[in-house]
């Protein structure tokens, strides 16, 4: 849950963290698990830079990330590089729609809400 944290360096340092312990545990049992990586978003550059990591270095699969970074929702041309860095490395991204119940909506510049109950 790096994405909600607030403090940048904070979130990139336990985004590294959990991403070196998933490594560990998937080293003990390669031929059971594999692992996507945990990004921290707020920093475009530097889950750009942990992503390759993840992928080149500890041999991860994807990437896995919420809907949202503190109410910014993933269409913001900010995040371009780490789409272009996704289709670079050839890998796919797990979408994770976080707790929208209980997280503020944010939703898709210029567009409209979408009722989260029928």
């Amino acid at each position: 849950m790096v994405q909600i944290e607030r403090d940048t360096q904070l979130a990139i340092k336990r985004a590294r963290q959990a991403n070196d312990a998933l490594a560990a545990e998937i080293a003990r049992r390669p031929d059971g698990y594999a692992g996507f990586a945990h990004l921290a978003m707020k920093d475009v550059k530097a889950a750009t830079v942990e992503l390759q990591r993840c992928v080149r270095e500890l041999g991860f699969k994807g990437a896995m990330i919420n809907y949202q970074t503190n109410g910014i929702y993933l269409d913001d041309p900010r995040y371009e590089p780490i789409w272009e860095a996704m289709q670079e490395f050839d890998v796919p991204l797990y979408l994770h729609p976080d707790n929208a119940y209980e997280q503020p909506y944010a939703r898709p510049s210029g567009r409209p809400r979408v009722p989260l109950t029928p």
